[in-house]
């Protein structure tokens, strides 16, 4: 949602805008009239035209270069207001987060995680004395170990298998070309 300030500012610069087009058409008309004029030998009157068509252009320069500005502007307007918005909300946000602090009893939170994590801990150890939980992770510790020797030897005997050069007669031609004369 814009403000009221930078939506009129944004208004402003619109306006600017199009009075600009407005001056730079009016100024493209006198240069047509300069150009007839000059055609028909009408010195006086083309330079008062190609003056006018002039002067269009630099007010439309400055409309234009005014129009940036107040476009500017009516930004810094908008990212004021938002900031204002967000430190309000912060504000309100770390207002809620302090009455929320007041009502939490520290030394009650802090008993409680000591009472947890005690729990906790005989839990773990419950299990370790039942599951023997030492002995499985060493366990899978090992076949982890095993299943990416496994995948390492068999990437080592691709790699062997690549090295081998195809296309060469192997032994078996060899031996039937030998089998062949002993034959004959």
């Amino acid at each position: 949602m814009m403000d009221k300030t930078s939506m009129r500012m944004k208004l402003e610069g619109k306006s600017l805008e199009n009075e600009a087009k407005r001056l730079l058409k009016e100024a493209q008309k006198e240069k047509m009239k300069a150009k007839q004029a000059q055609k028909k030998g009408q010195i006086a009157s083309a330079r008062l035209f190609a003056t006018n068509a002039v002067r269009y252009e630099k007010q439309a320069q400055q409309l234009l270069q005014s129009s940036a500005t107040t476009n500017g502007y009516a930004v810094d307007v908008r990212n004021g207001a938002v900031a204002a918005q967000m430190f309000q909300n912060m504000n309100k946000a770390t207002s809620g987060i302090e009455a929320h602090m007041k009502k939490i009893d520290v030394q009650k939170v802090s008993a409680t995680r000591t009472k947890m994590n005690g729990l906790k801990e005989s839990i773990s150890t419950a299990n370790t004395l039942l599951n023997g939980e030492d002995d499985l992770e060493l366990v899978d510790g090992a076949e982890g170990l095993l299943e990416q020797l496994e995948m390492e030897n068999m990437a080592d005997v691709d790699l062997n298998l690549e090295a081998i050069p195809s296309g060469v007669p192997g032994s078996g031609y060899q031996q039937s070309g030998m089998n062949k004369r002993q034959n004959e």
